[in-house]
């Protein structure tokens, strides 16, 4: 009995107290079995649906589309016919500018006829600066500067340069300076004669208003085609040689000098801006400057004028350095004698000597000796 009783204990399972406590192994997972679902397409990316406070997207539907696209990985080119659906958009957005384009000048129309209507039927003094103060700010705006040509405003424009009121030609004045800024206007504004309608502008009393004559000349000879156009007028050079050395009076007092509008530094620098865009180029509009015999006098005495800005006077010492290089050119007769007298030499030594010492290094007296 006893052996029997050993016998039965060794044959049972030992149970030891360190594994008592131990969580029961789990079996070997076994590797699971490849379904059809692993062959399935990944789900497209989510777009950018961004919303502002109001609900409303805040992408358009082409940005949205191209935000998805970029997520993906996948473009518009790599898709079958994005070449042509690109072009197709291309052409969409053009044909779309296009009709914006056209409604603008529609709306433009309907606002510039009546106006110029007005202007032309009318005699009250009150409607007609009413009626070109609304003109002042259409043409403010660069877009609409197509619309005044189109509509033949800038003919009205230039007839309304002989009105007696000041405030109408003020705004006149305005406007043709407006346009002038505009590339698209330049070339009409002068094949319409607006120089010689505001050039007798450029000497009015009030600087201000003589400031738009002269602004729009300058910015109507920026324009390489007009520049032998405006030198046919005979009276350009006169007016712009006139403000640059306006005569003076021996009874005039300094202040008063100082007071008149053609002193103005802001004029004279608009007319020698002006004769610096004529000189350069072609021999042919040097020759017809150097007609005017008081072309090369008047540049000698504004660049020895000590009392002017020294900018003006640099430029008009360029002016006539450029004026002066014509080769092979067969000179005026008055420009000629100009040369050859002795005052133009001594004027001219008086120049090189004030512009160029001053440009000289502080140095020069101690390694000149």
């Amino acid at each position: 009995g006893l052996e029997r009783a050993v016998r039965e204990v060794q044959g049972s399972p030992r149970v030891s107290t360190a594994t008592a406590d131990r969580p029961r192994a789990s079996p070997p997972s076994t590797p699971r079995r490849k379904t059809a679902r692993s062959s399935l397409p990944t789900p497209r990316a989510k777009p950018f649906e961004l919303r502002d406070e109001d609900g409303r997207a805040a992408l358009s539907p082409r940005l949205n589309k191209w935000l998805t696209q970029q997520a993906t990985g996948k473009s518009q080119d790599e898709t079958a016919g994005g070449a042509a659906a690109r072009k197709a958009d291309i052409e969409a957005q053009r044909l779309r500018e296009q009709q914006r384009q056209e409604a603008r000048e529609r709306e433009m129309n309907r606002c510039l006829v009546p106006l110029l209507r007005l202007i032309e039927e009318t005699d009250s003094t009150a409607l007609k600066s009413d009626a070109t103060s609304a003109l002042l700010s259409l043409a403010l705006n660069t877009a609409n500067a197509s619309a005044f040509v189109k509509t033949g405003a800038i003919r009205t424009l230039l007839n309304l340069c002989s009105e007696t009121d000041s405030a109408i030609r003020a705004n006149v004045l305005a406007i043709l300076s407006a346009l002038a800024a505009s590339p698209l206007t330049r070339r009409d504004l002068v094949e319409e004669g607006c120089v010689r309608a505001i050039l007798p502008h450029t000497r009015l009393k009030n600087p201000d208003a003589a400031k738009f004559a002269t602004g729009a000349i300058l910015a109507l000879c920026e324009l390489e085609q007009n520049r032998v156009d405006m030198l046919a007028d005979s009276t350009l050079v006169p007016a712009l040689l006139g403000l640059l050395a306006p005569p003076t009076s021996r009874r005039a007092t300094p202040r008063a000098l100082s007071l008149r509008a053609d002193f103005d530094p802001r004029l004279q620098r608009d007319a020698i801006f002006t004769l610096s865009l004529l000189v350069s180029g072609s021999t042919q509009r040097k020759l017809l400057l150097l007609e005017h015999g008081e072309t090369v006098p008047v540049l000698l005495r504004v660049a020895a004028d000590e009392r002017k800005p020294s900018d003006i006077r640099l430029h008009a010492l360029h002016s006539l350095e450029t004026l002066l290089d014509v080769d092979g050119a067969a000179y005026p007769k008055q420009a000629l004698d100009t040369f050859g007298s002795v005052l133009t030499h001594r004027t001219l030594a008086t120049v090189l000597v004030r512009v160029t010492l001053p440009c000289l290094p502080s140095a020069l007296p101690h390694w000149c000796c």
